[in-house]
């Protein structure tokens, strides 16, 4: 559970993707990928109304599995065809309709999770492969005033008593504890994830990327 060794320990595992209302979107619409929301058998489907992130970091981070190129392209299709902006955490104006498809959302699994358990008509697809993942992580401040207590507050979320109440009341899981909803999922389900150094050790080239994707 170190992503790097005596710094952290991954409490858990967030899945990003695309969040569309399947009231609205029909399920022979669906897009599977990222780049089906540009396909243009699917896209007149949404199209004017798609919400995007206001942040390129997403995009940025796909230059990490995709050419800068494809990348670009991508975007200015992408943009061309969108009808405003949504946050990270504003899924519910795709549930209320606002919007009937998101293109990228942080914890997007996560909070179809949470809103389908409320009976709302949220559905989450991965959009790359290996999917692009967020690992959250605890660790203890060198200059803690407790610092036993609190390694053994870490573990404590690290094992499975903690990894319930984080799931009850937030529904977020580590996929690495035997048992979590997370780890039920990506076992039921063919998604690979990307290492988790790989974010943390080639930041020098997405921060390159990113400023090259806002001159485009």
């Amino acid at each position: 559970m170190e992503i790097f060794p005596e710094e952290g320990l991954l409490v858990f595992t967030s899945l990003r993707g695309i969040i569309y209302n399947s009231n609205l979107i029909p399920k022979d619409k669906t897009p599977k990928t990222y780049e089906d929301l540009v396909d243009p058998r699917l896209s007149p489907t949404w199209a004017g109304k798609l919400a995007i992130p206001p942040y390129v970091s997403w995009l940025v981070e796909l230059s990490m599995i995709w050419s800068e190129e494809r990348v670009k392209s991508f975007t200015r299709k992408l943009v061309a065809i969108s009808g405003g902006r949504l946050r990270y955490s504003e899924e519910e104006r795709v549930v209320s309709g606002e919007f009937p498809i998101a293109a990228n959302m942080g914890g997007a699994v996560e909070q179809m999770w949470q809103w389908q358990a409320k009976g709302a008509p949220l559905m989450a697809v991965i959009g790359s492969t290996p999917v692009l993942p967020s690992y959250f992580q605890l660790g203890v401040p060198k200059n803690s005033a407790h610092p036993n207590l609190a390694k053994l507050f870490v573990g404590f979320m690290a094992s499975k008593e903690g990894q319930e109440i984080l799931d009850k009341y937030d529904f977020r899981s580590s996929h690495l504890v035997e048992g979590t909803r997370m780890a039920k999922y990506l076992r039921q389900n063919p998604i690979k994830l990307q290492s988790p150094r790989i974010p943390f050790l080639i930041i020098s080239k997405t921060k390159k990327a990113a400023c090259s994707l806002r001159r485009s």
